[in-house]
């Protein structure tokens, strides 16, 4: 009896890791964005709305903005070196010949009327410019290359529009910063917080449960996630995540979800012409 239970166990582990599996497979690196660098995301196809024309599309240095706009832990960091939302929104006015400064002038009274009534359903559908595209994937790179994690954090997606030297956006940064020293101290204390992320993660968290602290951490936003840190719970938040996944998981059907993919597949292919 006790045997059978090991094996049946065995059986249903596997079985869930498959599915897991299967479902990341079928993901892009925006499954892959924390939540706080997700919102960044939003409000910048938000903000892109409110100021392009649907022919236009959203370059790099939205994003600085939203940086700023956003009530993140970077926030307070980026505004210790004198980044600010003025000087960038007058930047995004001329870049993107809007007419009316008074989008992002001093006061942010556009921004303040309009931000309040923020709704998924206000964005446009517009795209983002190949440079964004590029960065997107830069990005994904330094999280797994560089910082060894598959989660890009708003600290990963800023050092990744800080160093690429073809877009707006960091050109743009070099000029706020003033000099080397100053670019390279912003550019220390963000690693340093991804560094320190990285190191409690791997000293509190059991090695066959990272697959699972990742995940939760693309749910949480960063002081979520740094309060589990500090409160050393970040252990016991992880196996409270895999259970309620495992429990979630269980409901689905793996074949079920095969067979709906292969007849969304077929009906999507086109179909043969037999010339007799």
């Amino acid at each position: 009896m006790i045997e059978e239970k090991i094996i049946q166990e065995k059986r249903k582990r596997h079985y869930i890791y498959t599915l897991l599996d299967y479902i990341l497979s079928n993901s892009t690196y925006f499954d892959f964005f924390s939540a706080d660098t997700f919102q960044i995301l939003i409000y910048t196809k938000y903000l892109g709305s409110i100021c392009l024309s649907p022919e236009k599309m959203i370059g790099s240095e939205f994003f600085l903005f939203s940086f700023l706009y956003l009530d993140l832990p970077i926030k307070k960091i980026l505004e210790e070196h004198e980044i600010n939302k003025k000087e960038i929104g007058l930047f995004i006015s001329s870049v993107n010949q809007i007419a009316s400064k008074s989008i992002f002038d001093q006061k942010d009274f556009y921004l303040r009327k309009i931000a309040p009534n923020f709704s998924i359903s206000k964005v446009k559908p517009l795209k983002y410019a190949h440079e964004v595209n590029l960065i997107f994937e830069k990005a994904s790179e330094n999280a797994l290359l560089r910082f060894k994690t598959p989660v890009i954090t708003p600290e990963i997606f800023f050092i990744t529009l800080m160093e690429d030297n073809n877009s707006k956006s960091a050109k743009f940064l070099k000029k706020l910063l003033k000099n080397q020293t100053s670019w390279y101290l912003l550019r220390y204390k963000l690693i340093k917080i991804i560094h320190l992320q990285e190191s409690e993660i791997k000293s509190q968290v059991k090695k066959n449960e990272h697959y699972f602290t990742y995940l939760l951490k693309t749910t949480l936003s960063e002081l979520e996630f740094n309060t589990l840190i500090e409160q050393k719970s970040l252990a016991a938040g992880s196996a409270f995540f895999r259970n309620q996944l495992v429990l979630e998981a269980l409901d689905l059907d793996l074949l079920e979800l095969l067979y709906a993919e292969i007849h969304q597949s077929i009906a999507k292919m086109e179909k043969r012409k037999y010339i007799f």
